[in-house]
């Protein structure tokens, strides 16, 4: 079971996380299903050829630039030869991955799926509602072929619900709901 199954559990969470960090529950929720949609990439086959790289992947992974981010940018990689209908079919593969969790939604400027970069927005269940000021509401996944993926490494992230958890001792928390 993951913790957004079990709706109290996970009100509650969010409530204890924005209090202790300073920040919006709106945004503890996002991050959230942000650091759900990597983990669910990462634990897939479609790890063996995306990159995490950006902002986001600065913050979360090495938490160089302290900002709340709303995208996740991929990188796909290539092997050999590779044809453009072949790339084409692992970035919809990404999407139909994050599809599973959360649906696809059409965002007018946004949603492009055509050429050498797909960028799509996916829409979580909310359980707070408020002002996003220049954030979107939607987690927006941007994935191309085209791009430095080096230098990278394998690092592990965690979502700012999982910092308070492990803070404030209810680490069992963790191995219970994955």
């Amino acid at each position: 079971m993951k913790l957004h199954q079990n709706e109290t559990l996970f009100r509650e969470a969010i409530i204890v996380a924005a209090q202790r960090l300073n920040i919006k529950e709106i945004f503890i929720e996002k991050d959230y299903w942000v650091t759900l949609v990597l983990y669910t990439l990462f634990k897939s086959e479609l790890s063996n050829f995306i990159v995490f790289k950006g902002g986001t992947a600065l913050s979360k992974c090495f938490g160089f630039i302290q900002r709340f981010s709303e995208d996740i940018d991929l990188v796909v990689l290539q092997d050999g030869d590779e044809s453009g209908n072949a790339l084409k079919k692992k970035l919809k593969a990404i999407s139909n991955q994050i599809s599973e969790i959360m649906p696809e939604v059409e965002v007018e400027g946004i949603t492009h799926k055509m050429g050498v970069i797909r960028k799509t927005a996916h829409s979580f269940q909310k359980t707070f509602e408020g002002d996003y000021g220049q954030v979107r509401r939607e987690i927006i996944v941007e994935s191309g072929w085209l791009g430095s993926f080096e230098p990278y490494s394998t690092n592990i992230i965690s979502s700012y619900l999982h910092h308070m958890i492990t803070e404030t001792g209810q680490v069992h928390l963790i191995s219970e709901f994955d």
